[in-house]
């Protein structure tokens, strides 16, 4: 057998994101029926109704291409943002629309600024490109170190990557210092604000991208449908940002990268107000519930403004272990940078009541 072809040498340097373990393979692993996950930050009620029946409606059409315009979902996204169709880019997920990113701006040897722990696909992108992932601790509160990473930006950045509220943490950016950190940056560095869990967000004064493109920085504004409206399993998600940024960016799309069926899904979704809202209320009324019970388990807990938090766990890839033999998935933090960390879904009643279960009962096993 020959050699194999050369690979572009970025390529070695990757290492594949993990996700959270599907439910499929932690009952093959385990030999277990009922499962609980709470791992990748899912919509603890399901999608919604209209959104089901959407796609029932729409199935029998699986056999045409979809649109590549995408002009019905973007229709919608500008009558519920008010913004023009030309400000949206929609991708197979949010994490497509950050490749593209990568792709039309990144060059070898440029620097992109990103805060630790974070979303691991932004390094991934970075890398892929040729690029080079500048890394800023957080804070010992867990929240951005703005001053640092300002302080970070030379001549050869080229982006700076922002997740409010930040995964893994549940912290957000105030609006005050994320304005700060703005003045003065110099026009050739593009901002990356991944608002993935901001639907979640119940404090004043959050941070929102959308007036940042109109006022036109450099910016793009990173939405998903894979949480709140709890279509994680179709892969839908947009960004929006300035008509030209928009233009590059669909200019290294794939052809019919939202399928039709993603499509109409996220359509009737965005309209089911009343789904809306009520998957925001449970993970708000869940929240306040874990807080209560993990104090009095005597866990350590980070107060969270996503639909997930983390709890300290000395052992966390053993728990981890543990709590899958009592079918509960969770996140360990070891590979979310954060060793001695475990990250949760807020999920719902039933499901938490499991998890502390489980939890208590591995705890003291495991006597930490």
């Amino acid at each position: 057998m020959g050699k194999q072809p050369r690979t572009r040498p970025e390529i070695s340097l990757l290492k594949r994101y993990i996700p959270g373990k599907p439910i499929e393979e932690v009952a093959r692993e385990q030999g277990l029926i009922r499962i609980v996950k709470l791992a990748s930050n899912e919509n603890p009620i399901g999608p919604s109704p209209k959104a089901v029946q959407a796609l029932r409606g729409a199935i029998d059409n699986v056999h045409l291409y979809p649109d590549d315009g995408q002009f019905s979902l973007k229709k919608a996204l500008s009558v519920y943002h008010q913004l023009d169709e030309s400000h949206f880019v929609i991708g197979n997920g949010a994490v497509e629309i950050i490749r593209m990113i990568m792709e039309v701006f990144i060059e070898s040897g440029d620097e992109v600024i990103a805060a630790v722990p974070s979303f691991a696909i932004y390094k991934q992108d970075v890398v892929q490109m040729g690029g080079k992932l500048v890394e800023i601790p957080l804070d010992e509160t867990f929240h951005y170190d703005l001053k640092n990473m300002r302080n970070a930006v030379n001549s050869k950045t080229r982006m700076v990557i922002f997740c409010s509220p930040n995964n893994p943490t549940g912290t957000t950016i105030k609006k005050e210092a994320f304005e700060k950190f703005l003045q003065g940056l110099p026009s050739r560095v593009f901002i990356v604000l991944d608002e993935a869990y901001s639907d979640f967000v119940e404090e004043n004064n959050g941070l929102n991208g959308i007036p940042y493109v109109l006022e036109n920085y450099p910016l793009i504004s990173l939405r998903t449908f894979s949480k709140a409206y709890g279509l994680a399993g179709i892969r839908v998600g947009y960004g929006i940002t300035s008509s030209e940024t928009a233009f590059y960016l669909n200019q290294v799309r794939v052809l019919f990268n939202v399928s039709s069926l993603a499509q109409t899904a996220a359509a009737a979704a965005l309209a089911d107000r009343e789904h809306y809202q009520k998957s925001r209320e449970i993970v708000w009324r869940e929240k306040s519930f874990l807080y209560s019970e993990f104090r009095k388990l005597g866990i350590e807990y980070t107060e969270t403004q996503s639909n997930f938090l983390l709890v300290k766990i000395k052992n966390d890839l053993d728990v981890f272990q543990s709590l899958l033999r009592e079918g509960v998935i969770v996140r360990p933090g070891s590979q979310l940078s954060m060793p001695g960390w475990v990250r949760i879904t807020i999920g719902k009643h039933e499901d938490n009541l499991i998890l502390l279960h489980a939890l208590e009962k591995v705890l003291q096993q495991c006597r930490i």
